[in-house]
């Protein structure tokens, strides 16, 4: 650790005291994040990008407060980003090979050091009930397998990089890095080997007397990482979450204190991890991360299903203004079809229904045309809707029900002049020329339209 230090001084690297006091105190992973930032110094100085990229996001990845390591890899990224890599190689074929040399360094680096790491929780559960009889019982840990933010990022600046040559396509390269490359090259596809985003975690449980009391392990697979050819970015796969069991636990050899040891990493042992840094392993809130996860997803849900809505509700829109074209037109096949569509869409559109039913009654086909008014009537009560069902009983003749839907809708808005115009007409056919009249003069009073003036005159030298 001191001599980490001591490198990261002679590079130019200066450490805050928090972080200098916690490296030599012998945190291990502030040691590996320091060992690992001094690599990517020591890259960057010999000009080697690619090495010092993958060296401050590994750095980043083992201490998130590290702000040294994310300083310099937010920069180095930027750089690679804008396609700085090439800008040095002139001839095409160079550029090409050195992009695969660069491909290879990733499959390497991501097969050594996979961009995941792993957390649990240390508070152990008891699963299930106690065995009174042998005096035993079953543990349970939670843990996490999650994508390293870091290591993405890394990842995502290089394909970024690559975009910027505007070659990825002619090289070659739409599918890198998670398909073939055209001609494919061996070594340079990510996680080619199923291992390589799969991991086993084997671990201990010892007493407070260095006794193992328990053993158990867990298996967790990364999900697949996305990205269609020819995608500027990888998306990262999503948390997984497992239980590491401990079986048959005798109650006798429980101690107020349990240690966690773990016995291998994919058959690795703790000190090969440790000297290699292989991934990240640490403890942490593993139900809050579940309980997170939760609510991204049903966040997602809730997104993605407003978004179809309002989709469906754009479409539904077009299908009804196309609908009142070809009502307009008197094409009332064509409308109803499309008045069909818009229902489909959003079949809470009480307008659709009324106007599909107005098309229907145009081609006299009053069962379906009240069946869409009583349904409109359904979705929305409202003096449209009553009037318009109305206007379908006046043109039936049956003008005692189109006088009570009327009188509904008068009664729902005392403003609405054509439920008053349309029921002096009822009245009127009625020979009820007094209500008529009253109807009329009504209407005339709320809006003095010529056409309401000609019935109220109308029905005055009718009642003489």
């Amino acid at each position: 650790n001191r001599a980490s230090a001591d490198l990261l001084e002679q590079l130019g690297v200066t450490l805050t005291e928090r972080g200098r006091a916690s490296l030599l105190g012998g945190n291990s992973f502030t040691a590996r994040a320091a060992n690992a930032l001094a690599k990517g110094a020591a890259a960057q100085t010999a000009g080697d990008q690619i090495e010092a990229l993958f060296s401050y996001a590994q750095a980043a990845s083992f201490d998130p407060g590290q702000l040294e390591a994310l300083a310099r890899l937010g920069s180095l990224s930027s750089v690679i980003s804008g396609g700085s890599i090439s800008e040095r190689i002139v001839n095409d074929i160079q550029a090409r090979e050195r992009w695969l040399a660069v491909f290879k360094e990733t499959a390497r680096f991501y097969r050594e050091h996979p961009p995941f790491e792993l957390i649990f929780d240390p508070s152990l559960e008891q699963e299930g009930e106690t065995d009174y009889v042998k005096r035993r019982a079953n543990l349970a840990m939670r843990v996490a397998l999650a994508p390293s933010e870091a290591g993405f990022a890394a990842l995502n600046a290089l394909l970024e990089g690559l975009e910027q040559t505007g070659r990825r396509a002619v090289w070659g390269f739409e599918g890198w890095p998670l398909g073939e490359l055209r001609p494919a090259v061996k070594g340079t596809k990510l996680f080619e080997d199923a291992k390589a985003a799969s991991f086993t975690l084997d671990v201990l449980l010892l007493n407070e007397r260095g006794k193992q009391v328990g053993r158990g392990s867990v298996t967790l697979s990364a999900g697949t990482p996305a990205l269609a050819a020819g995608n500027a970015s990888v998306t990262p796969p999503e948390e997984q979450f497992g239980l590491i069991r401990f079986e048959n636990v005798k109650a006798a050899d429980l101690s107020p204190v349990l240690t966690i040891v773990i016995k291998s990493m994919n058959g690795i042992s703790p000190r090969v991890l440790n000297r290699t840094g292989y991934i990240r392993i640490a403890p942490g809130d593993v139900a809050a991360k579940i309980q997170a996860a939760e609510e991204e997803k049903r966040r997602q849900a809730e997104q993605k299903a407003a978004e179809e809505a309002e989709q469906k509700a754009v479409a539904a829109e077009q299908a009804f203004i196309q609908g009142n074209k070809y009502y307009e037109q008197k094409d009332y096949d064509r409308a109803i079809e499309d008045y069909s569509q818009a229902i489909t869409l959003n079949p809470k559109s009480a307008d659709a229904y009324i106007r599909r039913g107005r098309a229907y009654l145009n081609k006299g086909d009053y069962d379906r045309a009240f069946a869409d008014y009583n349904q409109a009537i359904k979705l929305d009560p409202d003096a449209y809707a009553y009037t318009s069902r109305g206007n379908a009983y006046f043109d039936k003749g049956d003008y005692d029900r189109a006088i009570a839907d009327y009188s509904q809708a008068i009664t729902l808005d005392p403003n609405y002049t054509y439920a008053y115009n349309n029921r002096g007409l009822a009245y009127e056919r009625k020979s009820d020329y007094d209500r008529a009249i009253a109807d009329f003069r009504e209407a005339v009073k709320l809006y003095p339209d010529d056409q309401f003036l000609k019935n109220y005159t109308r029905a005055r030298r009718r009642e003489r």
